[in-house]
C-alpha cells in the first residue's frame, strides 16, 4: 500500500482520501481512526468553565450521579448526553462498554488482567486501572481479537470448570480422609454420588458473588468468603441430614480441605483468566498498530 502525503495552507481543507479496491473491514477501521482525528468535544471543566477537547485523547467516559464524564490525561469534562448515547455515536471510533458505567477507548487501553470471578482489569495509558465486567468481557474480546461475536456463555463455562473441579477434588478429599480417619469403613455404591452432588451445590453456591451492581475487589472478596461458608455449611448440613456426624478433629480437618478446594477451583479459574488475558493483550498491541497505521 502506497502512503501520499501532500502539503497544504489551509487547515479547513485538510482530508483523507482512501483509494482501495475493495472496502474492507481494514479500510473501515482507517476511516474510523481518521474521522476520530478531527473529533472535537465540549466540556465543562474548572468552575463551569466550558473547553474543547480532542475524541482521540479521551481515556473513558463514565456515568455518575446521571451525568456523563470524558477523562483525558490532564482534564475531566462533564458532557451533555446519556452514555448509550456516547457508545452509539463513538462506537466507530473504537469505544466500546467495559461495565455498565465506563465505556473506555481502545486505543488508549495498555493491558488488562485478570480480576475476580471472571472479571478482569483494564490498565489504561495513563495509568488508571478499571473494571471490565464479565457481561462486556466477550465484547471486547471479539473487536481485539477479531473473533466472531458470540453468546457470551462464560456462566455455563464457569458453572461446569467449578463443576468439574471440585468432583474431582471432593473425590480426592474423600479418600484420603477415609484412608486416615475410617480406614475400616465400607461405603455402597451410592457413596459415588456424593462427590457430584456436592460438586453440583458448590458450582450454585457461585449465584452469591452475583450482584447487578458493579462490586468493588473488596466487596467480591467478602462475597466469596460467604460463599465458602455457605458451602462448608451444605456439606456439613448434608451429612448430618443423612444421619453423618464427625468427631471434632475429622470435622476441622474437612473444613480445612473444603477450604482448600475452594482455594483450588479460584486459582485454577484465575489461570485460566489469565492466559486469556496474556493472549488478549499481544493482540491488542497489534490491533492498535494497525489502527495507526
Amino acid at each position: 500500500m502506497k502512503v501520499t502525503i501532500k502539503r497544504i495552507l489551509n487547515r479547513e481543507d485538510e482530508q483523507v482520501v482512501i483509494e482501495c479496491t475493495e472496502i474492507t473491514p481494514e479500510v473501515k477501521d482507517i476511516r474510523a481512526y481518521a474521522l476520530s482525528k478531527g473529533t472535537t468535544l465540549t466540556g465543562i471543566v474548572r468552575e463551569s468553565k466550558l473547553e474543547r477537547f480532542e475524541l482521540q485523547d479521551v481515556y473513558y467516559f463514565e456515568a455518575l450521579d446521571e451525568k456523563v464524564f470524558a477523562y483525558t490525561k490532564d482534564n475531566v469534562y462533564e458532557i451533555k448526553g446519556r452514555l448509550y448515547e456516547i457508545e452509539e455515536a463513538y462506537t466507530a471510533y473504537h469505544f466500546v462498554r467495559c461495565s455498565k458505567s465506563v465505556v473506555i477507548n481502545l486505543m488508549l487501553l495498555g493491558s488488562i488482567s485478570p480480576a475476580l470471578n471472571g472479571r478482569f482489569f483494564a490498565h489504561m495509558k495513563n495509568g488508571e486501572k478499571l473494571i471490565i465486567s464479565r457481561q462486556y468481557a466477550p465484547v471486547i474480546k471479539s473487536i481485539v481479537m477479531g473473533m466472531v461475536r458470540m453468546k457470551n456463555r462464560g456462566l455455563e463455562i464457569q458453572f461446569m470448570l467449578v463443576f468439574f473441579i471440585v468432583t474431582a477434588c471432593v473425590t480426592i478429599l474423600s479418600g484420603i480422609l477415609g484412608m486416615v480417619f475410617m480406614p475400616d469403613v465400607r461405603f455402597g455404591y451410592e457413596a459415588f454420588l456424593s462427590p457430584p452432588i456436592f460438586g453440583f451445590l458448590s458450582a450454585l453456591s457461585g449465584v452469591v458473588t452475583k450482584s447487578r451492581k458493579e462490586l468493588s475487589v473488596g466487596q467480591m472478596l467478602f462475597r466469596e468468603f460467604l460463599q465458602l461458608l455457605l458451602i462448608e455449611a451444605m456439606v456439613f448440613g448434608v451429612n448430618y441430614v443423612f444421619g453423618t456426624t464427625f468427631e471434632w478433629e475429622l470435622s476441622v480437618t474437612l473444613a480445612i480441605g473444603i477450604a482448600i478446594i475452594f482455594v483450588v477451583v479460584y486459582a485454577v479459574l484465575w489461570l485460566n483468566d489469565q492466559r486469556s488475558a496474556m493472549a488478549f493483550n499481544a493482540k491488542l498491541v497489534e490491533f492498535q498498530k494497525n489502527q495507526e497505521m
